[in-house]
């Protein structure tokens, strides 16, 4: 007798979000709005994961590839640098 007398009384609240009279507490549209409000969080919250995770990997692969033109400019100038040394011999020894 006193669950049911509790049970009544909960079914007699209002709801806490919008004062709909007798909605146990919480009307069914303020209880689907509050479960999509959560769903709307975790969805940020993973995109937000998923931002920083990308964003780490792709400054990772811009600085490898930053890595690999300087590389690449270096084995260039130095090639050229090689190319001129032997022309500046070559012209050196014909003298």
């Amino acid at each position: 007798m006193a669950a049911e007398a509790a049970e009544e009384a909960r079914q007699l609240r209002s709801c806490e979000d919008c004062g709909l009279p007798e909605a146990a507490g919480l009307c069914p549209a303020c209880a689907s709005r509050r479960r999509v409000d959560g769903l709307v969080r975790d969805a940020d919250a993973v995109y937000a994961a998923y931002r920083r995770r990308h964003n780490r990997r792709t400054k990772e692969a811009a600085e490898q590839a930053a890595d690999a033109a300087g590389l690449r400019t270096a084995e260039a100038l130095l090639g050229r640098l090689l190319d001129q040394l032997d022309a500046a011999r070559r012209r050196a020894s014909a003298a």
